[in-house]
């Protein structure tokens, strides 16, 4: 069985709760879960730049952090890494589902300080 499919992540992370008053938007966590070929970097470029402030940006794993097994292939565009602020990498080859939930959290919880 898939180790992800054991997880209940609902009781992992409680869930945010939003004042209607508040004029504080969430972040959006947009998150690279593979390396970047070249046919995709212009629609994660555009895609990075329709997503409002304020986003975090994860790489999670390692062909999205170094390339993986791809790493020395010609097809690979790191223009975005290089150009846009990435705020977490969560390595792995895959990640835990916990490793993924608790990285986040820890994050979230040390930019709130």
């Amino acid at each position: 069985a898939n180790s992800s499919s054991l997880v209940n992540f609902t009781s992992i992370i409680p869930p945010i709760k939003v004042n209607k008053r508040s004029t504080v938007k969430p972040p959006i966590i947009l998150i690279i879960s593979g390396p970047i070929s070249r046919n995709m970097a212009a629609a994660l470029q555009s895609t990075y730049d329709a997503v409002p402030d304020p986003k975090i940006v994860v790489l999670l794993g390692s062909c999205a952090i170094s390339g993986g097994v791809f790493a020395d292939s010609d097809e690979l565009d790191r223009s975005f890494l290089e150009e846009n602020k990435i705020d977490l990498y969560i390595p792995g080859c895959p990640p835990h589902p916990l490793t993924i939930a608790n990285a986040i959290l820890d994050f979230i919880g040390r930019s709130k300080r």
